[in-house]
């Protein structure tokens, strides 16, 4: 059994050889000793990162196991989801301006779903190369549809079945409703899914937050 030192040292040289190219072309650059690929946009940053696990228990005999995830941050709708939950940093997981953690192949339909693991530089490259098709046909559609506020809104309200739904999903779609200027889309968004008396109760907070939106603006 290889280090996991000396496993990742493939690693790197396959991602430079397979895979950099290909999403430098996408306008994703990643940092020579790093296994995550980062675009900035004017309203968004996008990240693919590939989480591995050396010498896997679970998948006997491979190396390194795969599991990429995609992720978003957006700087205005975490201001507004900052403001609304008035450092009660744990009514929300994560960063307040990370809008989308997930798998990246919840981007895909179900049949598609797929596990990548290696062992050795020659299946290293092989599952590095179908990650990067598996990521621009599936998981690159899926980011350039969340670019801005605006687009998570978009992204909400058409029920999007790739995208993975959590209370914090409806959080950071209320506030990027009120990022548009759509206070009373917010607060819709919030009865809907969160104004059952429990879960109303735990977000209080917000409710009475977005309630005040037109005296008190969210600074």
């Amino acid at each position: 059994m290889r280090k996991s030192k000396d496993i990742k040292e493939d690693l790197l040289l396959s991602l430079a050889s397979k895979a950099d190219s290909g999403f430098l072309a996408k306008g994703f650059n990643r940092a020579s000793r790093s296994l995550d690929y980062k675009r900035k946009l004017s309203e968004s940053s996008h990240s693919l990162s590939l989480s591995v696990s050396f010498n896997p228990r679970y998948d006997n005999g491979k190396e390194v196991a795969f599991h990429p995830w995609i992720r978003v941050t957006m700087p205005a709708v975490g201001k507004v989801l900052a403001g609304l939950i008035d450092k009660q940093t744990h009514l929300i997981a994560g960063s307040a301006d990370m809008v989308l953690v997930q798998p990246v192949h919840f981007g895909a339909p179900k049949p598609e779903y797929r596990r990548w693991s290696a062992t050795g530089v020659s299946e290293m490259e092989n599952a590095l190369s179908d990650i990067a098709s598996f990521f621009e046909q599936w998981g690159e559609p899926l980011l350039g549809q969340l670019q801005n506020a605006a687009n998570l809104l978009e992204m909400y309200e058409a029920k999007n079945t790739h995208f993975m739904i959590t209370h914090d999903t409806y959080l950071r779609a209320a506030a990027a409703a009120i990022a548009v200027g759509k206070p009373d889309k917010a607060m819709q968004i919030l009865d809907e899914n969160l104004g059952k008396p429990g879960l109303r109760k735990k977000y209080q907070t917000i409710f009475d937050a977005v309630a005040s939106l037109n005296t008190t603006p969210i600074p």
